[in-house]
């Protein structure tokens, strides 16, 4: 009896304890939006309850009678994101932590950190367009200026829209609901049309957002809660932005940027082509001409892929070709074993065959070979642009492939339907040239010291 006594003390000891942890943390947070709330009004931050109330609806899809005392997280496609919301001050805040020595903090200088300018910029834009907040956030603060235009969805300034457009690089830089933000509104899930067509130019940017919906569909239904049909159709307009217009231009499929993105998305997720026809391609006339391009490409090849091929196989690494069925005949030519040629007539020992360079003899039947019974096939690596750093994909060729031109040490090659930048082996002996000179102690010191990137956490102070 005596021993559940002192449990039971201790157990309410404990709770008191939490308790006043609770309340001291409650009212420094308290402090804490008191101050910023100050801050903001100083600054000539206004927010009456019904443009806070209008203005979270439609960008962040929050209904503010479901916040809740104090701050609130903010969550992008069932997502947090480093910004809280508070309730009774009416503002957003940058992190998701309580000033430090928020007791000790003198207002007045608290105005004049980078912190907290950019608290009051951020606000000032959401929530009251303030040009002068804009025009400096955009030349100064590009970090803050991006969020606002992506995780925040605000889209009511050009210069603004233009300075993001041209600030997005490389998608491995953001987490997942930024990526999805670019795509899609927060409040309902609709396309975002206006930012997409301002990304566009460029084009690398595109294949990449695109490439990363139909990756990672499944796991974007599961955890971000968006409908299947809904990145079908992000998918169908991301491939219809460099299409759209040209149903009439000579373009040149085996080398074309936009066209090649639509080839390869469907000879990666084939089922998108079905997808798409049962929504009546979401009504873009240009994707559903440029698919219909695809399908009769893909048919011709193959019809290709039916006809028997040869090729040439011989121990001594060349075969003669013939004038006539003689191996003491004229040679006219010597065939390199594993070219293809074409085989005219196959009776009798000696084959009438075609070269690839179009001349026309016999060759003994026991140097030909069917081609069609290799198994054979190697994987390469095809990269979106001549470069090492850009995007890649690793594509499995069956077939011969086709070099459709040569750019900087830089093959553009067809493998399989798939089209991309392949290098050449002077590019890869200059690129391990390269990487073999960051690291030896000839190499300077600046060159490879790894910058950090600055947070709003850094800037706090100055």
């Amino acid at each position: 009896m005596t021993l559940n006594k002192y449990i039971y003390a201790l157990i309410m000891v404990f709770n008191i304890s939490c308790q006043g942890q609770e309340n001291k943390s409650s009212n420094i947070e308290k402090k804490e939006m008191e101050i910023f709330s100050k801050i903001l009004n100083k600054s000539q931050f206004q927010n009456p309850e019904e443009n806070f109330e209008n203005i979270n609806k439609e960008l962040l899809g929050i209904n503010t009678r479901n916040l809740e005392e104090g701050y609130n997280e903010i969550n992008i496609f069932n997502e947090a994101i480093d910004y809280q919301i508070s309730k009774e001050g009416k503002y957003i805040k940058i992190g998701d932590d309580v000033l430090p020595d928020i007791d000790k903090i003198n207002e007045e200088n608290l105005i004049t950190y980078p912190y907290m300018k950019s608290v009051v910029n951020l606000n000032k834009i959401i929530y009251q367009n303030d040009l002068t907040s804009i025009l400096t956030t955009t030349h100064s603060d590009v970090d803050l200026a991006r969020d606002i235009v992506i995780l925040f969805n605000y889209e009511k300034n050009e210069i603004l829209l233009k300075k993001i457009s041209n600030n997005i690089q490389d998608l491995k830089d953001y987490t997942n609901n930024f990526i999805l933000s670019i795509v899609f509104y927060n409040k309902d899930h609709t396309i975002r049309k206006k930012l997409l067509e301002y990304l566009s130019k460029n084009q690398e940017l595109i294949s990449h957002i695109t490439f990363y919906l139909a990756d990672n569909k499944k796991e974007i239904v599961n955890k971000n809660k968006l409908l299947s049909k809904d990145i079908d159709g992000a998918i169908a307009f991301l491939l219809n932005l460099g299409l759209q217009g040209r149903e009439n231009d000579d373009i040149y499929t085996g080398n074309d940027f936009s066209y090649g993105l639509l080839n390869n998305i469907f000879i990666s997720y084939p089922n998108l082509i079905e997808e798409f026809g049962k929504n009546n391609y979401f009504g873009y006339d240009a994707l559903k001409y440029f698919t219909k391009v695809f399908q009769t490409e893909q048919e011709h090849i193959n019809e290709s892929d039916s006809i028997e091929v040869y090729v040439i196989e011989d121990p001594d690494g060349y075969t003669n070709l013939r004038k006539e069925k003689s191996a003491q005949s004229e040679i006219l030519q010597k065939i390199k074993t594993g070219e293809q040629i074409e085989v005219l007539d196959n009776t009798g020992d000696w084959f009438l065959v075609k070269t690839k360079e179009g001349k026309t003899g016999y060759v003994h039947k026991s140097r030909v070979k069917s081609g069609n019974s290799s198994s054979h096939s190697t994987t390469y690596k095809l990269y979106d642009r001549p470069d090492f750093s850009s995007f890649s994909r690793e594509v499995i060729a069956k077939d011969e492939i086709e070099t459709v031109h040569n750019i900087e040490g830089w093959d553009f090659v067809k493998i399989d339907g798939v089209t991309g930048y392949l290098p050449t082996e002077e590019a890869k002996e200059q690129q391990k040239t390269t990487e073999n000179r960051k690291y030896t102690f000839l190499a300077e010191e600046d060159e490879i010291k790894p910058e950090k990137k600055k947070g709003f956490g850094d800037n706090l102070f100055g």
